[in-house]
Formats: C-alpha cells, structure tokens, sequence
C-alpha cells in the first residue's frame, strides 16, 4: 500500500508505479483482450513524479501546455463585417452604445441560426471584436 501523500495524487485514469525508491505517476487506459478474456491495462505516458512535497510534472508535459491552440471562425464574421459596414455605421448612429452589439448578435445568428443561449460561445469562438 502506497503513503497518503502519493495516494492524494492518484485519479482515475493514472497508476503510480514505485521504482528504486522514488513514485512516479503514469496516465493509462485499458482495452479488451479477447484472448484472455478481460480487460488490459495500457501505460500510455509519463505524468511525473511524486515526493512528499509535492507533484512534480514531467518537462515533456510542460512543454506541451506552454502553447495552447485557439481556433477561431474568422470567414464568415469578416464577410459580413465588411459588407455590412454601412449598416454598421448607421446602427452605431441610432444606437450610439449598442450599435455593435446589436450588429453583432444580428451577424451570428445569420452565422449559424443559432438560440440566444448560445451566442456567448459563438462570439468568443468568431473574429467579431467588441470593445
């Protein structure tokens, strides 16, 4: 059995593995063996080491986290922003604080037909800017 500190490490989807002395934490999966029977355990990384001061993740798993990926839709949104910029212009003219914004949401239901629940994630997945 493994000491409470490195106990509070583990979380389903992981194994600790105890090797000359020191733990270390490994994420796995299993899958179906047939020929057996039953389900196989499958190491797929190294996460990192445990200590009793703490977590220390592995450099490769760091690296990995420094450059998250964003997609954005940007087609669409600059289309309609640039052939729409009269309308724009006047809705700005009417509604002097909620011109764009109301430019906007007309924009992304023309996007993607979408309810109003969903505007939110649509307009932090496009290009449209607001200030």
């Amino acid at each position: 059995m493994y000491p409470d500190w490195v106990l509070k490490h583990k979380k389903k989807g992981t194994n600790i593995s105890y090797i000359n002395g020191r733990y270390y934490l490994y994420a796995v999966s299993s899958v179906w063996n047939k020929e057996k029977g039953r389900a196989q355990k499958i190491t797929n990384e190294y996460l990192g080491r445990i200590t009793e001061d703490g977590f220390i993740p592995s450099k490769k798993r760091t690296e990995k986290r420094e450059a998250p990926v964003t997609v954005k839709e940007h087609g669409a949104s600059s289309v309609l922003t640039t052939l729409g910029e009269d309308v724009l212009n006047e809705l700005k003219n009417v509604f002097p604080e909620h011109g764009e914004l109301i430019f906007t949401i007309a924009a992304l239901r023309v996007i993607e037909q979408c309810p109003f629940k969903r505007l939110e994630n649509l307009y932090n997945n496009s290009n449209f800017a607001l200030p």
